[in-house]
């Protein structure tokens, strides 16, 4: 979980700028459920029972897990965004 908050470091900038627009506040489930999910699941993949059939290209080095939490953390961050309502 050390490279999660990583990813959200790397996200803030993109979120400042979000904060100073108008709207409402907004997340985009598709980003959540299509992208951050997957990149969770080969983050911990080696945790979840019954899921040690990935692929030997996916799990060769550690720093797939490092990249897809890092990815996460922005992906999560960038989710959030404002939406004029008008």
């Amino acid at each position: 979980m050390l490279f999660f908050p990583l990813g959200v470091y790397l996200g803030i900038p993109g979120l400042l700028r979000e904060y100073k627009k108008n709207g409402s506040w907004r997340i985009n489930g598709y980003k959540l459920v299509f992208i951050l999910l997957p990149l969770l699941y080969f983050s911990f993949f080696w945790f979840i029972p019954f899921s040690y059939p990935v692929s030997e290209i996916l799990v060769a080095t550690h720093s797939n897990f490092y990249i897809s939490m890092i990815a996460a953390g922005f992906i999560f961050t960038n989710s959030i965004t404002k939406e004029n309502s008008g």
